[in-house]
């Protein structure tokens, strides 16, 4: 158990570093309108990544904890990718790079785990045991979200390039499209569209 609280504030290290790595870069090249969208999105980054350091260095076997500091680390990661796809758009009708694959699913997890914070509070356990089937049934939604988006061929209507899907796979469209159906109710409000750093 030693180890779990170092983790915790490693963690807290590398998502402070790379949040405020990320909003220096964004402000140097976005427009001065769009400032308030970036200083939104890494609060809510900041306060998910400082509130899981201290749960999950408190109280380890807490879950709550150690889902807000991989919620922070995800943010991160899409802060990054969209950043890097403002410095290297990629052409309509072109195979994507992999920031823009990335970019195609990565915010759904920047934002949908936050349903299991929600049904753990506060002890990291279900309240009842009728509420297991909802962290099933939301488990299988994220992952249905994140998985059709990242596979569908044709372009990444999710990413902020529209471009083509480079690792879609053709034999699977109707697969896939059924995933990415399902999973979008565990996506809420399109965090891809409305909270991306481009504003």
């Amino acid at each position: 158990m030693r180890w779990r609280p170092v983790l915790a504030w490693a963690l807290l290290a590398l998502n402070l570093s790379g949040a405020l790595a990320t909003l220096f870069v964004a402000n140097l090249i976005h427009e001065p309108s769009d400032l308030f969208n970036v200083i939104t999105f890494m609060f809510f980054v900041l306060a998910c990544a400082l509130l899981g350091a201290l749960v999950a260095s408190r109280k380890p076997a807490n879950p709550i904890g150690w889902i807000l500091s991989v919620v922070a680390s995800f943010g991160v990661v899409a802060g990054v990718m969209s950043t890097y796809i403002e410095t290297h758009p990629t052409s309509v009708g072109s195979p994507g790079s992999l920031a823009d694959w990335v970019g195609s699913f990565i915010w759904t997890l920047a934002f949908a785990p936050i349903i299991f914070v929600i049904l753990l509070f506060p002890t990291g356990r279900p309240l009842t045991s009728r509420w297991v089937p909802a962290l099933w049934l939301t488990g299988a939604g994220i992952a249905c979200a994140v998985i059709g988006p990242a596979f569908t061929p044709g372009p990444m209507t999710n990413s902020i390039d529209p471009a083509l899907n480079p690792f879609g796979m053709e034999s699977l469209r109707g697969q896939l499209r059924a995933l990415s159906f399902a999973g979008s109710t565990s996506r809420p409000g399109s965090p891809e569209r409305s909270a991306r750093l481009d504003g």
